[in-house]
């Protein structure tokens, strides 16, 4: 069975849009620039596909029936959607607009990140861009489900289907207390505390 939205197109939606708010039909079909039987042969359609009555018709008047009210508001989400979506794709063609949504962990903003979005800025101007801390989980999960451009972490442990870079390296320090029986002198390798408990970042 073909489902509702595969059914549906954008042109009988627009003419019912223009019948709710006018609830005559010459007068419809004279801002649509089309006939009343076209207009009613569209709407009669639009009708079929979804299996309810869109207006309540009457000699006198038409009225809005109660799927008819409750479909207004979805066509105009529908058709807002379609235009918002149109213009960000134009706009982002002719280079007016973009946006790159990233995530980071704490220290990448502290150490790394500022001169990298202060020199693509430079070179961008007309890219924003969009910064969410999150963790590697969290950034990982973002990726996948195509919530972030790009995301800096401290994790070397991604899907298949995700590209990993390193970008950064750094050394980690030992730190111990001052009574501790390992001292700069005496330390040959990380074995030596193979007993001990550590405070490392979370994976």
């Amino acid at each position: 069975m073909i489902s509702k939205t595969n059914q549906l197109e954008l042109r009988p939606l627009r003419y019912f849009l223009v019948l709710a708010e006018t609830l005559h039909y010459r007068k419809a079909a004279d801002i649509l620039y089309i006939s009343q039987s076209a207009l009613s042969q569209q709407i009669k359609q639009l009708e079929a596909i979804l299996g309810v009555t869109l207006f309540d018709r009457t000699n006198r008047k038409v009225a809005l029936s109660r799927p008819g009210q409750l479909l207004v508001k979805e066509a105009q989400l529908i058709l807002k959607q379609l235009e918002d979506s149109m213009e960000r794709w134009q706009l982002t063609h002719d280079g007016v607009i973009g946006q790159l949504k990233i995530g980071f962990v704490g220290s990448a903003m502290q150490m790394y990140l500022p001169s990298i979005l202060k020199q693509f800025g430079k070179k961008y101007t007309k890219i924003n861009f969009y910064l969410e801390e999150l963790t590697n989980t969290e950034q990982i999960r973002a990726l996948e489900h195509e919530e972030l451009d790009i995301g800096f972490m401290r994790s070397n442990i991604v899907s298949p289907d995700l590209r990993i870079k390193s970008v950064y390296k750094e050394n980690f320090s030992l730190v111990l207390p001052e009574d501790h029986f390992i001292t700069k002198e005496n330390f040959k390798h990380i074995g030596q505390l193979s007993e001990e408990s550590f405070i490392l970042f979370s994976q």
